[in-house]
């Protein structure tokens, strides 16, 4: 009770200085978790796209059904395969004229039989087609996927990675001095309570648990305020969706499972900051 009445109070003399400590690390902490919370969703959404995502594999015409069983076998022993269905051309062509009667009417069937492909990372599009078109049974240009969605979706979620890192990583330098500054500030201020203490018995430890104490506390207000910032942002995005498009539709804003991330994660970073203030004895009087 007496160390944390301690750091309150030295949060209230140092006012100016905290809220700057606290305001830096709360937008050093929510330029990194927005970034996380937007990669996280692309995350999301590159890994739903993984599991929905087909490649199609045309074989070349005049293919046996044994040849057709041991390219399917094959293709399976791939390893960044999930599965390989094999699509019968009848099959291909009686879907294809219930969807489109009137354009099919007095044609032959012009299709060849494919695979539907699945993989298990949208990444391994690229590998797992060099592989499938090196079998003698596929067709020349025969495999087919959406090669540049899954190019820009791989660009996106580098794009946000690099971004919470560089921009977060300049912030989170800004605030670490603020907050070093404000506890050295603290130590100045308070020479003769932090000598009075020390002649009446205190402890170096008692001394230094303070002005950790001081330090948790401003992280751990960056990180509850960083959160706050979040979910606005988020509702502000949503409003501006909805405007744009009836089905658009962002998921609820987690509030309190940021909130606890942030505050550790400002917590922690107060405390390194503190304990690198405070780390030779001999700079406290």
């Amino acid at each position: 009770e007496f160390i944390l009445g301690e750091a309150l109070t030295s949060l209230r003399r140092n006012s100016w200085m905290s809220f700057a400590a606290v305001t830096t690390a709360a937008m050093a902490l929510y330029l990194m978790g927005g970034l996380g919370y937007a990669y996280s969703v692309v995350q999301g959404y590159a890994a739903g796209v993984a599991q929905n995502f087909e490649m199609r594999v045309f074989l070349r015409e005049g293919a046996t059904k044994a040849q057709i069983t041991q390219a399917a076998e094959k293709i399976r022993a791939i390893p960044e395969v999930r599965a390989a269905t094999w699509i019968p051309k009848e099959q291909a062509w009686a879907r294809f004229r219930q969807l489109y009667p009137d354009v099919v009417q007095d044609i032959d069937n012009p299709l060849p039989d494919a695979f539907k492909v699945t993989l298990v990372k949208v990444q391994d599009a690229s590998k797992v087609a060099s592989k499938i078109s090196a079998l003698s049974i596929v067709e020349q240009n025969g495999v087919r996927y959406l090669d540049e969605e899954r190019e820009l979706l791989s660009e996106a979620t580098t794009l946000v990675r690099w971004l919470g890192a560089v921009l977060g990583g300049l912030m989170l330098a800004t605030s670490g001095v603020l907050i070093y500054n404000a506890i050295r500030l603290t130590i100045l201020a308070r020479r003769r309570e932090i000598r009075i203490m020390q002649l009446v018995g205190a402890t170096p430890a008692t001394v230094i648990s303070t002005l950790l104490v001081e330090g948790v506390l401003q992280g751990a207000l960056g990180g509850v305020l960083a959160a706050a910032l979040l979910m606005s942002s988020h509702s502000g995005i949503q409003k501006v969706m909805l405007n744009l498009s009836a089905v658009s539709k962002l998921a609820p804003f987690p509030f309190v499972t940021w909130a606890v991330y942030l505050a550790v994660a400002g917590a922690t970073y107060g405390f390194v900051c503190s304990l690198l203030a405070v780390r030779d004895p001999k700079r406290i009087p």
